[in-house]
């Protein structure tokens, strides 16, 4: 996997290993930032992984109710299903494939919890993104939008069918997301086959960020582990 800026190839910078702790009602995540010595990625506040992992009946777990404000929370399910309810009343189930875009503005509470199905046991994988707002928008009305599988988030497969792209959110590849954002940024799934590569063009000045969901991947001039 490559990023460049216009024609030059970008280096990568620092290679970092994501920490293990435990959220919410105790569930394990996988984060990579934030952690002291990394400085913050912005617009980027936090990426959490939960799973993969394969839940045994009743093991699944959510959260109690916390409050979000200033900055917009990514939700991403890979594997399994997740219902998310907040202080608007707003209530929505995300299954596999889908996102929650949470722009929480002003403020909000917010609690998300197991479905019924994931609560009788099965695969769970999702992500979470923290995006920061422009100090203008802290105060924005909150608001949530929902990209719904299928149709909605487009899936693109490269040209040489070594990688599906999962386009949440910016344009690559002559395919742009379904949300639009109060900051210029790229979020994609990025699914490779063994020995398959993808490539970004990101704008010159912008930071770039790639995690390995699961395996591993390089860019030309580092490995990046699972």
């Amino acid at each position: 996997m490559h990023l460049t800026t216009a024609a030059a190839v970008r280096s990568t910078l620092r290679v970092v290993r994501p920490f293990h702790t435990f959220e919410g009602e105790g569930f394990p995540v996988r984060r990579p930032f934030p952690q002291p010595g990394l400085p913050l990625l912005d617009p980027f506040l936090m990426v959490g992984q939960v799973g993969p992992h394969v839940l045994g009946p009743g093991e699944a777990k959510g959260t109690p109710p916390h409050p979000h404000r200033g900055f917009e929370a990514i939700q991403y399910v890979i594997e399994g299903s997740v219902e998310d309810i907040d202080s608007a009343g707003r209530q929505g189930v995300l299954r596999p494939g889908e996102v929650r875009w949470l722009t929480a503005g002003s403020g909000l509470v917010h609690l998300a919890r197991p479905t019924p199905e994931l609560l009788a046991g099965g695969p769970q994988h999702l992500l979470q993104i923290w995006l920061n707002l422009p100090a203008r928008l802290k105060s924005t009305p909150p608001r949530v939008r929902y990209g719904r599988a299928p149709g909605d988030i487009p899936r693109i497969v490269t040209e040489d069918g070594g990688a599906e792209l999962t386009v949440i959110a910016g344009s690559t590849h002559g395919v742009r997301g379904p949300f639009e954002t109060h900051t210029p940024v790229l979020v994609v799934h990025a699914r490779l086959a063994a020995g398959g590569s993808a490539g970004f063009t990101v704008p010159a000045g912008h930071n770039a960020l790639l995690y390995v969901l699961s395996g591993t991947a390089a860019t030309p001039d580092a490995r990046l582990p699972d």
